[in-house]
């Protein structure tokens, strides 16, 4: 488990560097290779005794199974009928299938390890550094363009390759960080300070909301005054950021990016159907967003998780997904209820769902309850 880990702290550190592009819609990341020999070893384990699993499931009141039952159901149906209908993408499953597998493996993995948050913290320290790095020797990012990324120019952005996801997963490592007993002071302000250089509107909202959340749910302890001094000392810090770069990613006043976030939430509604509007196209469709394009792009979903799930699901699965969510945000766990807010505020603007190195230091972070960890009821 020991080397498992380090192995896995490492590839996930190594960002974008990490992906294997098959072809122009199949890639996969070296990480992933890890992933499956955990389940070789673990799922192999579990499924020797299968009656136990079907018994500790039955036995969780918290497990809302009507509701999940009812939303696989209806995504199943989606697809049978875009199937029907000549129009399923199969990177619905894929997708699919990697959402669900990196929750399984955190859960798993979790589970086996104590709830430890080491790695998931190490992980997140690590691309904190190299996007200081890259901010510092390497601040010029437009050539990733042609490999199929945004551009960016003088943003924090390290080996993921872009600044709004990269910042999210610092919010969440800083989630953690003021949910311990004892926040690492020095590591939560270089982590503010990376977040400030990635530029990202969107991240900045996940960072006041959540860290205001924990100043509210932290009532009794001593260093709350420290918290609300660099929640005042960020909001000051914003206009004072360097500007030096004349690119239009640090103008934190564009409205560029919002047009274009508009245009394509509006471009995926207008392509729906009377069916799609009510069961959806299913889960994970993508929308190639360059199809009048000679540069690929890895973008392939609304920037709106409404949109996203309006389209996806419809309004029948849209309702029972709102439903689960809210049933999730009544966890008595304090991270696991900020974490899923900082997601949230963030998918508003970005498509978080489906980015590979998001969604698992998400539910890594989220299954994380070492002995620092916080967790009492609200």
């Amino acid at each position: 488990m020991k080397y498992f880990l380090v192995a896995l702290v490492f590839l996930l550190s190594m960002g974008q560097l990490g992906r294997i592009q098959i072809s122009q819609n199949i890639s996969f990341y070296l990480h992933d290779i890890l992933i499956l020999m955990f389940f070789g070893t673990v799922i192999f384990d579990l499924l020797k005794n299968p009656k136990k699993i079907i018994e500790k499931v039955k036995k969780n009141k918290k497990f809302p199974k009507k509701i999940i039952f009812s939303l696989i159901a209806s995504i199943f149906l989606s697809w049978i009928i875009s199937a029907v209908n000549k129009d399923f993408d199969y990177r619905s499953i894929l997708y699919t299938l990697r959402f669900l597998g990196y929750w399984l493996f955190a859960y798993l993995l979790q589970t086996t390890n104590h709830h430890q948050a080491k790695p998931w913290v190490l992980t997140a320290f690590l691309l904190m550094l190299f996007g200081f790095i890259q901010y510092f020797f390497l601040p010029d990012l437009r050539f990733i363009n042609l490999m199929g990324y945004d551009d960016h120019f003088y943003r924090l952005s390290g080996t993921i390759l872009d600044p709004s996801f990269l910042g999210l997963i610092l919010v969440f490592a800083l989630n953690y960080q003021l949910l311990s007993k004892n926040p690492r002071w020095p590591l939560v302000i270089l982590m503010a300070i990376a977040i400030a250089l990635t530029y990202s509107r969107a991240v900045y909202l996940a960072f006041l909301l959540s860290a205001s959340l924990i100043v509210y749910y932290q009532k009794s302890v001593s260093w709350r005054p420290k918290l609300l001094l660099i929640i005042i000392g960020f909001i000051l810090l914003l206009p004072a950021l360097p500007k030096q770069s004349g690119g239009a990613g640090v103008d934190l006043g564009r409205t560029f990016t919002i047009t274009q976030r508009f245009d394509n939430n509006k471009a995926a509604l207008e392509k729906m159907t009377a069916k799609d509007w009510l069961i959806g196209r299913g889960l994970f469709s993508p929308i190639d967003r360059n199809s009048s394009q000679t540069i690929t792009t890895h973008a392939h979903f609304p920037d709106n998780i409404l949109v996203l799930l309006i389209s996806n699901l419809g309004i029948l699965g849209t309702g029972l997904a709102v439903i689960l969510f809210w049933q999730a945000l009544k966890t008595s766990n304090q991270l696991q209820k900020v974490l899923f807010w900082s997601l949230l505020i963030h998918s508003m603007f970005n498509h978080n769902l489906t980015h590979s190195f998001v969604m698992m230091l998400f539910w890594g972070f989220f299954y994380s309850r070492n002995s620092t960890s916080m967790t009492r009821s609200v």
